[in-house]
């Protein structure tokens, strides 16, 4: 197979990104029945959050103009469920290179959807 670069061209919060993915591959890989954002959308001042307190969200609302941000987080999330589907079966994934956070599931339909995340600013080649 070849080596695949998939990127987020909405980067301006790479951290909060970064935190996002390695949560949800963690998830994944501890088997977890499933990922939740309890708070994916909030108001403009990030509130009232499940605990009625203020959070981060991936989708800030504007409750005066009705428009909706989508965040560089939103995204992440996005990127999972593109190619892990609902019903799908974790198997075992495992990388040789410790920069990488890998994460792999079988699909209902047979397909094999492998996560790959290079935590680091540094070019790494790998092979599924």
């Amino acid at each position: 197979m070849g080596n695949y670069v998939i990127g987020f061209s909405r980067c301006c919060h790479i951290y909060m990104v970064n935190k996002y993915a390695v949560n949800m591959i963690d998830d994944f890989n501890y088997t977890i029945g499933g990922f939740t954002n309890r708070d994916i959308l909030l108001d403009e001042v990030a509130g009232p959050g499940y605990l009625q307190n203020c959070c981060f969200t991936p989708i800030p609302g504007n409750t005066k103009t009705g428009k909706l941000i989508f965040t560089n987080e939103y995204y992440c999330v996005g990127h999972f469920l593109k190619f892990i589907q609902p019903a799908a079966k974790k198997i075992t994934a495992s990388d040789d290179r410790s920069q990488l956070l890998t994460t792999a599931s079988k699909n209902f339909v047979g397909t094999v959807a492998v996560i790959v995340m290079n935590g680091r600013n540094t070019k790494t080649d790998f092979y599924l």
